[in-house]
């Protein structure tokens, strides 16, 4: 019985850690996808001065 719970637990673990990283992943792609429409404001405030 032991057995089959630690199977479980690993089961859950690996669930938990692949949630995770794709929360990371598409956290991380709103992040560089709103750097990259920062930089063009950017750009635009240099033309300006």
């Amino acid at each position: 019985i032991s057995r089959s719970i630690d199977r479980h637990k690993e089961i859950v673990l690996v669930a938990t850690h692949q949630t995770n990283r794709t929360k990371v992943s598409s956290a991380a792609d709103k992040v560089s996808r709103s750097i990259t429409d920062y930089r063009p404001a950017l750009d635009r405030r240099k033309d300006l001065t």
